[in-house]
C-alpha cells in the first residue's frame, strides 16, 4: 500500500492536528490535578542501573496512573532525542553546552574519579594529579561523549596530553 498524493499533502496537517489534540488532552489533565498518561524518558544505562530503581519505585507509588516508557541511550542521543521530541524527560550527564530549548537541572552530582587496578603503579600512590595521570594510557568513555569532552578540556587546559588506550560507550564497562 502507498499513500496518495492528496494523502501526502494532508499528512503534515493531520499530524499537526493530532499533536494539538494530544497537547490539549495533556493540558486538561494537568488542570484536573490528576497526573496520568505516558511519560517518555530517555536514560543512560549507567543512571538506569545505579539511580533509577529506587526513584522509579517511589514515582510509581505516587503516580500510579502514569505509564513510564523508558528507553536507554547514550547521553548525546538523549539530548538530541529531547530536541526532536522523542522524550519528555532525559536523565543523563549534563551537556557542557547549554541549549535554549532544553531546561537542565542537576538532580545529583557524581564526582569524577580515576581508578586503577591493584597491580597498577598508580594504585600505590597517595596523591595523583592530572600531570601524573597524563603519563599513563587511559580507558575512557567514547570520543564526543559529554564525559570525555570534560576530560579533553581539562588536560590541554593544564598543558597536558590525554593518552587514551581504550574507549567504550558504557561507563559500567570502564
Amino acid at each position: 500500500m502507498t499513500i496518495t498524493v492528496a494523502g501526502q499533502n494532508l499528512l503534515h496537517k493531520a499530524m499537526a492536528e493530532l499533536e494539538d489534540a494530544v497537547d490539549t488532552t495533556d493540558e486538561l489533565t494537568k488542570l484536573s490535578g490528576t497526573v496520568e498518561g505516558i511519560l517518555s524518558i530517555g536514560i543512560t544505562h549507567h543512571i538506569g542501573l545505579h539511580r533509577l530503581p529506587d526513584t522509579m519505585r517511589l514515582f510509581m507509588e505516587r503516580y500510579p496512573q502514569v505509564e513510564l516508557d523508558i528507553k536507554f541511550a547514550s547521553a548525546e542521543d538523549i539530548y538530541d532525542g529531547l530536541l526532536q521530541g522523542h522524550w519528555q524527560l532525559g536523565l543523563t550527564t549534563l551537556n557542557p553546552t547549554l541549549h535554549p530549548q532544553i531546561e537542565q537541572k542537576v538532580i545529583w552530582q557524581d564526582r569524577m574519579k580515576f581508578v586503577a587496578a591493584p597491580d597498577h603503579p598508580l594504585s600505590h600512590k597517595l596523591i595523583v594529579n592530572l600531570s601524573i595521570l597524563s603519563t599513563y594510557c587511559a580507558f575512557l568513555p567514547k570520543p564526543k561523549s559529554f564525559t570525555r569532552e570534560l576530560l579533553e578540556e581539562n588536560f590541554p587546559a593544564n598543558n597536558l596530553k590525554l593518552n587514551v588506550d581504550v574507549s567504550t560507550n558504557n561507563l559500567d564497562t570502564i
